[in-house]
């Protein structure tokens, strides 16, 4: 499936898709997105989003496992990405 953003497309057959964290599927001109991480704008702490921002760069100026590095880097972008929502949205 095929979808592009501001395009009109039509599919044809109903086919879906999973990933980590999302799943997509369509039938005919309609698409559903169900995710575990939405939010709304109203629900995100910029000053919390702040603090995890700082938290997770400061930790990785430490020493770390792989492990660590790769969960500290997921926090940070979810940090990221929540102050890019809420400052789009000011």
């Amino acid at each position: 499936m095929t979808a592009k953003h501001g395009a009109t497309h039509n599919v044809s057959s109903v086919s879906a898709s999973r990933t980590a964290g999302w799943m997509m599927g369509a039938c005919g001109e309609q698409m559903t997105i169900l995710t575990a991480m939405a939010m709304s704008v109203e629900s995100i702490g910029e000053a919390k989003a702040e603090e995890a921002r700082a938290a997770a760069e400061a930790r990785l100026k430490g020493r770390l496992s792989a492990e660590e590095v790769a969960s500290t880097n997921a926090a940070l972008v979810w940090a990221l990405a929540q102050l890019r929502v809420k400052h789009r949205h000011l």
